[in-house]
Parts: structure tokens; C-alpha cells; sequence
């Protein structure tokens, strides 16, 4: 019997984060309209800062991720590109 270890695409996402060299942050709080917001950030100890909300939490670790890949300060591979478009196409 093998021992299947299931993970959810944010926390790929946080992995990913992490061996890069980020730090990161995530906390969920209620807006004035009673809606459930994800609120993440990525940080370095250079100052670097990203933040990014949404109304559900992967949706708020893909958005971080393309604003750290749109400003170039994170190296990205094909792999991790492929799997942003997969989870954008079917789940968000």
C-alpha cells in the first residue's frame, strides 16, 4: 500500500515561494459585505514586497505569483508555468 500525500495548488504555490527565497504570508479576514477575502504576501530581507487579495485563497496565490513573475523578480520554470495555466483554466 503506498502513501499518497495530497496537496493543494496553493501549497505548491508557497513551496515554490519558499525555495525561491521568499517568505511568505497568508490570512483570511471579512470584508464591510460580510465576503471572505485571502490576503497573501511574498518578502525578502532586500525590502521586496508583493501583496495580493482575492475572494479565494488559490486565486490569491496565483495572483502573487504573476505579479512576482510579470516583474521579473522571480525566476519561473516551464514547469510551474504550466501549472498556473492548468489551475487557471479549471478551477478559478
Amino acid at each position: 500500500m503506498s502513501n499518497i500525500v495530497r496537496v493543494k495548488y496553493w501549497e505548491i504555490i508557497a513551496d515554490n515561494l519558499g525555495k525561491a527565497g521568499w517568505s511568505w504570508g497568508c490570512v483570511s479576514a471579512v470584508d464591510s459585505s460580510g465576503r471572505t477575502i485571502w490576503i497573501v504576501d511574498a518578502h525578502r530581507d532586500d525590502g521586496q514586497r508583493f501583496v495580493a487579495h482575492a475572494e479565494e485563497k488559490l486565486t490569491a496565490f496565483v495572483a502573487l505569483r504573476a505579479l512576482l513573475c510579470v516583474t521579473g523578480t522571480s525566476n519561473v520554470c516551464p514547469s510551474e508555468i504550466a501549472l498556473t495555466m492548468y489551475v487557471l483554466r479549471n478551477f478559478v
